[in-house]
């Protein structure tokens, strides 16, 4: 990286974003918007750093005057997984879940993909990859959906859990996942 921007030196800062730091409400009831971003583009503006990477899914969809999107990775898998702990899996039902299982996601758009299901309760799951896998693991739901492409890039253990990629039919990606 270091020659890749002139520099024979570089750090690495990482910028805690509101997203970050509020862990109990869940996006729906927080006020404003770039909640995983703002910070990090007033660091950039401020020449605080020099350039960010970040999730393409949670840049804002207008531009931010005074910054540019200079690189953007290959695609990965764009798929939702669903985790289950294997004392929840149920293979003789859809999605492999027993009735009124309790099911944690932090997307609004999973949770309405879910909820159409109308078999399963779905809660707010907040937090990183591997918080999320701990408080499914501690019991705190029955199963939770995330992005495979962060199973992929991250390799967690997983193999105290059931796991099934979601069908595009039925759950839709996010947009630029």
């Amino acid at each position: 990286v270091a020659e890749l921007i002139g520099r024979e030196k570089t750090e690495i800062k990482i910028i805690k974003t509101k997203g970050d730091r509020i862990q109990n409400v869940s996006f729906d009831k927080m006020e404003g918007k770039s909640f995983f971003t703002k910070e990090i583009e007033d660091a950039l503006l401020e020449n605080e750093i020099d350039i960010a990477v970040h999730s393409l899914k949670d840049l804002p969809t207008d531009e931010t005057y005074g910054l540019t999107i200079a690189a953007i990775l290959q695609r990965e898998d764009p798929s939702d997984v669903l985790l289950i702990r294997d004392e929840c899996y149920n293979k003789d039902n859809f999605l492999n879940l027993y009735d009124k299982a309790i099911v944690g996601t932090s997307s609004a758009r999973r949770a309405a993909q879910k909820n159409a299901l109308n078999t399963i309760t779905v809660l707010p799951l907040r937090g990183n990859v591997p918080t999320r896998i701990q408080k499914l693991r501690d019991g705190q739901f029955d199963a939770i959906i995330i992005a495979k492409a962060g199973i992929n890039r991250l390799s967690p253990d997983l193999s105290d859990f059931k796991s099934l990629t979601l069908p595009f039919s039925f759950f839709l990606p996010s947009p630029s996942q």
